[in-house]
């Protein structure tokens, strides 16, 4: 297979990397989403031109919570990738797999329609799920690899 115990965790981190911006991407998307279906546009004729739509605060609250996951896993996927967390891997390791599982519930919750409607729910659900296990068993690699290939003394 080559590669020794050195090219391992760079490996997962790059890898952790990719699922990071892979999933930040889907959050902001679905988040965005969530903030457009809010809005809903008038009859002609009807004053303001737009007026909000029956659970506004509910859809918010959604995409709010979207672009703070998706923002918890930009930092975290780029501090991962650094020289600096090669030695606290398995901490790095332990918050992506909880990002992922984080990821797994709200595309569950998406597909089965407890978030607020958004148009392509089930793209962003079916891309949740995805990439969340993607990322915790990405989190469990780098928990398991720091774990096992510790630097000998």
């Amino acid at each position: 297979m080559g590669g020794g115990e050195g090219e391992i965790i760079p490996r997962l981190a790059a890898v952790g990397l990719a699922l990071s911006a892979a999933g930040a991407a889907l959050d902001f998307t679905s988040g965005t989403l969530m903030l457009q279906r809010t809005f809903m546009p008038t009859m002609p004729g009807m004053g303001m031109g737009m007026r909000m739509a029956a659970f506004p605060a509910y859809a918010a609250w959604w995409a709010f919570l979207l672009y703070a996951l998706g923002s918890l896993l930009i930092v975290t996927g780029i501090l991962g990738a650094t020289r600096m967390s090669m030695g606290r891997m398995h901490v790095f390791g332990a918050l992506m797999a909880t990002y992922g599982v984080i990821m797994l519930a709200v595309g569950a919750l998406m597909l089965s329609g407890v978030t607020p409607m958004m148009q392509g729910a089930v793209f962003s659900g079916l891309g949740m799920l995805a990439v969340g296990a993607g990322m915790t068993v990405n989190g469990l690699l780098m928990v398991a690899s720091q774990k096992v290939m510790k630097p000998s003394t």
